[in-house]
């Protein structure tokens, strides 16, 4: 499954994200491709994707975890 994303790096221009469901894994060689100490732009996403209001959930949620790790 292919779906277009957009990736902040790259503002001007649409980006494909595809999911292999073989491999069960997300690539997206184009925007992996532009990070600096990437060795195989065609390796599996290692992150999931997600939208503005998401991601501020996991952050909220990751905060709190490393909050009691700290204390």
């Amino acid at each position: 499954m292919e779906i277009v994303v957009y990736d902040s790096n790259q503002p001007l221009r649409d980006q494909v994200l595809t999911y292999d469901a073989n491999q069960e894994d997300f690539f997206a060689p184009d925007i992996v491709r532009g990070l600096a100490r990437v060795k195989d732009p065609q390796a599996a996403l290692g992150v999931f994707v997600v939208d503005e209001y998401d991601r501020s959930l996991i952050e909220t949620a990751l905060l709190k975890y490393y909050k009691t790790q700290c204390l």
